[in-house]
């Protein structure tokens, strides 16, 4: 008996850490069996994309280069379905107008100031937009949202996972992707000097301590190897053998992303938060800290620039925060304090773990996609898992 064929469901993911892709691999998760996929990312975020779903097409560009958008679009399928979307909300606008029906998963609506969501739009454009709302512990200033708020977007079954007693001998260090805005390596010097304090902090606390390094950049990882040969680094793992690896480690030491917390808060663990790198990071970790858990680390100049950051488009903001950034990066005192800050983290005893009170009236991410796209295509139906 002849199988239909599938439908291609085209996805535009951006390369800013490793959350843009990690949302849309869990999203889909319950669907993947049932579309022929084809992404549309660039960097450290295609790569993990390929690893998890090699049987998807790939096509390398940079959802955040405006100037790639008209390409972007002679490029999407003519199907019916609608254009799965992982980035911010100008391109899902300008998809929109062009006639382009698109699923929005948004995992930073939360951030978005109402200029830079979808203003302006007619009646015609905005019913062509589907939104999965990721739910946010901090205060959530939602802008004319079109779809339905989900809990944190996670796999299925994420505290089922299988990783055995906690080793209390092992240190996890985990970057994520790590791209900035698009930029794989942006965040190469931020990694090797976060690294270096890490390190130090272990020689003045567990020396006999095992530490594995994991995400950044392909460059960051091959200076890093060079200058410390004793050391694991990994890339990018699939994403159920990269949240088995946080779950056995004693200690978790983890950039700040969205993903990283809700990860974190489902499998009941207490990490150390780094200093953040960008917008959403600076945000969120002051949003943590303001829920009371103290496994947060910040920068000096961070809370003076809060306002602005709650207020002023990301865009307008990756100046200021580079230069800053680059100013703490050989600023001896910063590095004295995160060495400080590490080590009491590695020598105390385990804190309560994190606890966000997540809504559990709230759905998942893959029910409400599934129904989605359930409704958009009935005559392809949903799997209940992965291939």
């Amino acid at each position: 008996m002849n199988q239909r064929p599938r439908h291609r469901l085209a996805c535009i993911v951006d390369n800013f850490g490793f959350g843009p892709a990690c949302g849309l691999l869990d999203s889909i998760e319950s669907a993947a069996g049932s579309y022929d996929w084809h992404f549309f990312s660039t960097g450290q975020a295609l790569s993990l994309l390929a690893r998890c779903m090699p049987q998807a097409s790939l096509t390398d560009m940079n959802p955040r280069d405006r100037g790639a958008w008209t390409h972007l679009l002679a490029s999407l399928p003519a199907e019916p379905e609608p254009i799965v979307v992982v980035s911010y909300p100008a391109l899902v606008a300008f998809l929109l107008r062009h006639g382009r029906r698109v699923l929005h998963i948004d995992q930073l609506a939360w951030m978005w100031e109402a200029a830079e969501g979808l203003p302006e739009l007619t009646s015609t454009e905005t019913a062509g937009l589907m939104q999965v709302i990721q739910w946010y512990f901090g205060a959530s200033p939602i802008n004319s949202y079109f779809g339905t708020e989900v809990r944190p977007i996670l796999p299925l079954g994420i505290g089922e996972i299988l990783c055995g007693d906690p080793d209390p001998s092992s240190v996890l260090l985990a970057f994520g992707g790590m791209a900035v805005a698009g930029v794989s390596n942006g965040s190469d010097s931020y990694a090797l000097w976060v690294t270096h304090q890490v390190l130090t902090a272990m020689d003045q606390t567990l020396k006999d301590a095992r530490i594995v390094v994991v995400g950044g950049s392909p460059t960051f990882i091959a200076a890093a190897r060079n200058r410390y040969p004793e050391v694991t680094f990994l890339a990018g793992l699939a994403r159920r053998e990269y949240l088995a690896l946080v779950a056995a480690s004693g200690r978790q030491i983890l950039t700040p992303g969205l993903a990283s917390m809700y990860e974190a808060d489902a499998l009941q663990l207490a990490p150390l938060f780094l200093p953040g790198l960008h917008k959403s990071m600076l945000l969120q970790s002051a949003d943590l800290l303001d829920r009371g858990y103290e496994g947060t680390s910040e920068w000096g100049w961070q809370r003076s620039l809060l306002p602005a950051l709650r207020h002023e488009p990301e865009e307008q903001l990756l100046l200021e925060l580079a230069r800053q950034i680059r100013a703490s990066l050989v600023d001896p005192a910063a590095a004295s304090a995160l060495v400080e800050r590490i080590s009491d983290y590695l020598l105390e005893d385990t804190g309560p773990a994190l606890n966000l009170n997540v809504p559990k009236a709230l759905p998942t991410s893959q029910k409400t996609v599934e129904l989605v796209l359930g409704v958009s295509s009935p005559a392809a139906p949903l799997s209940s898992g992965l291939p």
